[in-house]
């Protein structure tokens, strides 16, 4: 059961990713007038139907990396090696973040990986929250919940650095681990939602991340912050959009196909949005909500499942 939570948030993973790649930086009022309703191709990246990009790839990177249990190093090698073609549908990278591939060159270069990412306000793009599925089942499988116990929050803050090492792209990718590990749980989307930030907030406070905070105070009341008119809820590249914009989608979903779909209409960073989104309704609905004509188009599935069991097996014996 638990396996098949993860297998469902990796494929819902790649779904959202996929939907939302021809019509990536597409403003809001264009998807509005024609809106996506089912996987598509070509379009902004010029890929055919259900080709995701690098939210899915560095997911898989991480995956990979994860089999061996968290070492900075090793997971940058893996990152390497993404930019240079693994881990991608066809072999050739596509769509790779200015941030992200700044950082592999510093560690290409000999920069210890954890001194890699970038630190200042304007590094708070959402290049290590897309990727943060895999931590988040690597830290559920040995402990559970509430997960940010015996200093795992620091797995988290430095998975992220590795990239984004902004204390608020680490808040958020806190925020995202803890809302996955909740629904991991069993429990329904909006009290995942709520335990999730609740859990990730007690582990900001008297850290250098509790100022940080403050730029998610909208989730703090789920249900308050689910009312929100849509037109309230930003979908760029920041990481505190993407992330509410992707809780925001969910939160009000009754599927799987609701979810994505919103995120991806939402426009701007359609991928990301709809890929982190994507992630959670996966894990929510399972691979059965998963559109089947949606599952069937998406590239290396099987390398996909592999690389999960993989994961899968060499960690749950270590919990």
């Amino acid at each position: 059961m638990l396996l098949e939570k993860m297998w469902g948030g990796l494929l819902g993973l790649a779904a959202g990713d996929a939907l939302g790649v021809p019509v990536e930086f597409l403003p809001r009022m264009e998807l509005k007038r024609h809106p996506v309703t089912d996987m598509r191709g070509w379009g902004t990246h010029d890929q055919p139907p259900g080709t995701w990009s690098d939210d899915t790839g560095m997911a898989l990177a991480s995956l990979d990396s994860l089999a061996g249990g968290f070492d900075p190093e090793n997971m940058m090698r893996c990152f390497a090696r993404w930019r240079k073609g693994a881990y991608w549908p066809y072999g050739e990278a596509f769509d790779v973040g200015a941030a992200t591939d700044q950082a592999i060159s510093r560690f290409s270069s000999g920069v210890p990986a954890l001194l890699c990412g970038g630190r200042g306000e304007r590094d708070n793009g959402n290049g290590s929250l897309m990727r943060m599925l895999p931590i988040a089942c690597y830290l559920y499988l040995r402990q559970g919940t509430p997960v940010f116990r015996n200093g795992s929050a620091l797995v988290v803050i430095q998975a992220s650095a590795l990239t984004h090492a902004h204390p608020r792209a680490q808040v958020a990718c806190l925020i995202y681990v803890g809302v996955v590990c909740a629904l991991l749980a069993g429990r329904g989307i909006r009290s995942a939602m709520q335990e999730g930030v609740l859990d990730a907030v007690s582990a900001c406070l008297d850290t250098e991340l509790e100022p940080e905070l403050e730029h998610y105070a909208l989730l703090a009341d789920t249900d308050a912050f689910c009312a929100l008119p849509t037109a309230a809820i930003p979908s760029s590249g920041y990481v505190v959009d993407t992330l509410q914009a992707a809780l925001y989608c969910l939160g009000n979903a009754r599927s799987f196909s609701d979810c994505v779909l919103a995120a991806v209409n939402l426009g701007e960073d359609t991928d990301t949005v709809a890929a982190v989104a994507g992630s959670l309704a996966g894990i929510a609905w399972g691979e059965r909500g998963i559109p089947a004509a949606w599952r069937m188009l998406l590239p290396r599935r099987g390398d996909m499942e592999q690389l999960l069991r993989a994961f899968y097996c060499r960690n749950i014996t270590k919990k």
